[in-house]
């Protein structure tokens, strides 16, 4: 069900979005044919090879990810979920259908997903939930990334976001985690105060107790009571 969620956001003209997605248009259509008539034409020279090794397929998903891309936008580009590319390094993994590796390999470095496609919620919800253990308030991160306080709430209950929204706050936090809260006014600082009691009193930690932000199988290192996700 997820990666069929995922798949309805792949641009038009791929298979995954025909066989996963339920699109029927021209485009769609013809990417289905093009598929099955290759896969027939392997099967009758006897080259069918329905399975490939992980490892290529591994080092692709480094890449894009050294090169700064999110593992969500890689499966929003890919029609995929999340958490089937997270199994792709499981220990013991050692291959891979060939067309969900096709279409991981398919994922350009510059590549950018649809600005509405929905990705999943982790990192969004994680990396605001740091600031605000910083001292950031919701008010503030509101203000900053031009939205209503009322739906920062509903980002963090949410488990999926638009990837313009996702794609906002990964800018914020690169930009306000380094600097700090302001605590310039008595006000300030109390405003401060409050958004880091409200943090630690919910569980939340800091960006550094996560290897991966992004990765919902993690738990957060050095975390004493309460619980984050």
């Amino acid at each position: 069900m997820m990666a069929a969620k995922y798949a309805t956001n792949a641009p038009h003209g791929v298979y995954h979005r025909y066989t996963m997605g339920g699109c029927r248009c021209e485009l769609c259509h013809a990417a289905m044919l093009r598929y099955n008539k290759r896969r027939l034409a392997l099967i009758q020279r006897g080259e069918w090879k329905p399975w490939m090794e992980a490892e290529s397929v591994r080092r692709h998903i480094r890449r894009l990810r050294d090169g700064g891309m999110r593992l969500e936008t890689i499966a929003s580009l890919a029609g995929v979920a999340p958490g089937s590319i997270y199994k792709l390094f499981d220990a013991g993994r050692t291959r891979v259908r060939a067309d969900f590796a096709g279409k991981l390999l398919g994922v350009a470095p510059d590549a950018e997903p649809p600005p509405r496609a929905r990705v999943d919620a982790t990192g969004t919800r994680r990396r605001l939930q740091a600031l605000v253990f910083m001292g950031w308030s919701a008010q503030l991160l509101a203000e900053r990334l031009g939205m209503e306080r009322s739906f920062i709430r509903k980002v963090m209950d949410r488990p999926q976001v638009e990837g313009v929204t996702a794609r906002a706050v990964q800018d914020l936090f690169a930009e306000m985690s380094i600097v700090g809260p302001p605590v310039r006014t008595r006000y300030e600082q109390a405003s401060a105060t409050r958004a880091q009691r409200y943090a630690r009193e919910r569980g939340w930690v800091s960006a550094l107790a996560w290897d991966d932000i992004d990765n919902p199988k993690e738990k957060p290192k050095g975390l004493v009571r309460g619980e984050a996700s």
